[in-house]
């Protein structure tokens, strides 16, 4: 598709939509944010009311600089996602032909789902930023095979995938656990490369079935546990900050890719809070439920607010163990005191923990590249 198609799509549809809270990509998006354009005179304000939704406002200063980065991020997003993420009514382009639907208009809804209060002031950056996680090359393209564990008795294996377009990030880091024929897949991490900065937006469970072995590698993860004093830092005194209510599969994913982002000489580390438009789309899907009873919307609202408390607060928790853990990496600001995300710094000094399990999953990293098998 030609950038002057690209562009049409989003003056005229895109943001038009979006300021009304629904964008028609075949599936509705619940999309929601208003938009500025001081140099075309443009200002789309969200057309929702009586809601509590803290609905961002896009800013396009520079509208030059805007329109050549968002042509070139669809131009290249559409190029990375197979179309078999897509609907096949939105590849048909017929739909487009009408002023309806088509891959772009997809690429586009979903690429502002991803973005920070501070990237709809900034748009410029985030742009870049989001071109910047397609270009830049994973760490690595072949499985990283660690070696055995005597720990948690397998074989540690690492890789990276593509990820699926309605997700926050172009990849995911995977780690498998591996004995015989058995395995045990640990959360996933969705991360993307910014030059030497490495932002993290979530961490996640894939499904997978509930069997002998994952009960077994599920108590001997209990080991993150070994050197770690609850008493010192509980919810009596921390409240929700505690470093005590995290699980321990996402401890040790953590540490594993920390480790990794050390070895390869990353010392920033951007992890993401919170995104407005997936927070609002929920909240919208809610209202539309609920069907105006009142009872039944606060039933949903007390669920989403739940599930968003355990998304965002296990989140920055699982990390800040890590850290806690860990003399080799740092905090270097909180959520809100420099936007909403948490900042990390990894250190150059040598590792160091009271952890038995941290110090196995080290040695097997140190002999790993050590001996230079990355590619």
């Amino acid at each position: 598709m030609r950038n002057e198609e690209i562009l049409n799509i989003f003056y005229n549809y895109i943001v038009k939509e979006a300021a009304s809270g629904s964008i028609d990509c075949f599936m509705k998006y619940n999309t929601c944010f208003s938009t500025i354009v001081k140099e075309y005179d443009i200002e789309y304000l969200t057309r929702i009311e009586n809601t509590e939704l803290c609905i961002p406002t896009l800013k396009i200063n520079n509208v030059e600089e805007f329109n050549t980065l968002l042509s070139m991020y669809v131009q290249v997003a559409c190029k990375f996602y197979s179309d078999h993420d897509f609907y096949e009514e939105v590849l048909d382009r017929s739909y487009y032909q009408e002023g309806k639907i088509c891959k772009e208009k997809a690429v586009m809804a979903l690429l502002f789902s991803n973005a920070t209060y501070e990237d709809f002031a900034n748009p410029i950056r985030f742009l870049l930023k989001r071109i910047i996680y397609f270009l830049e090359k994973p760490f690595f393209t072949e499985k990283m095979e660690l070696g055995y564990s005597e720990l948690l008795q397998g074989d540690i294996n690492v890789v990276i995938e593509k990820e699926k377009v309605v997700n926050e990030t172009p990849y995911f880091m995977q780690i498998i656990l591996k004995k015989e024929e058995e395995e045990y897949k640990f959360p996933k991490i969705n991360f993307g490369i910014f030059h030497d900065e490495i932002d993290v937006y979530s961490i996640c469970n894939k499904e997978h079935s509930i069997n002998t072995y994952s009960k077994k590698i599920n108590r001997r993860l209990y080991r993150v546990n070994d050197g770690f004093d609850a008493t010192i830092d509980n919810e009596e005194l921390f409240g929700v900050g505690n470093l005590k209510d995290v699980t321990p599969s996402f401890v040790v994913a953590t540490d594993i890719f920390l480790s990794i982002l050390k070895r390869l000489g990353y010392e920033k580390v951007n992890v993401v809070s919170i995104l407005p438009i997936r927070w609002n789309a929920k909240y919208l899907a809610n209202v539309k439920k609920s069907h105006g009873n009142k009872e039944i919307f606060q039933e949903y609202e007390k669920e989403q607010l739940r599930i968003q408390m355990n998304l965002t607060e296990k989140l920055l928790r699982t990390f800040n163990r890590v850290i806690f853990m860990r003399e080799d990496i740092d905090v270097t600001y909180y959520p809100l005191e420099q936007g909403s995300t948490l900042g990390l710094k990894i250190g150059k000094q040598e590792f160091s923990t009271h952890n038995a399990l941290f110090r196995e999953i080290e040695l097997l990293m140190d002999n790993y590249f050590t001996k230079g098998r990355i590619k």
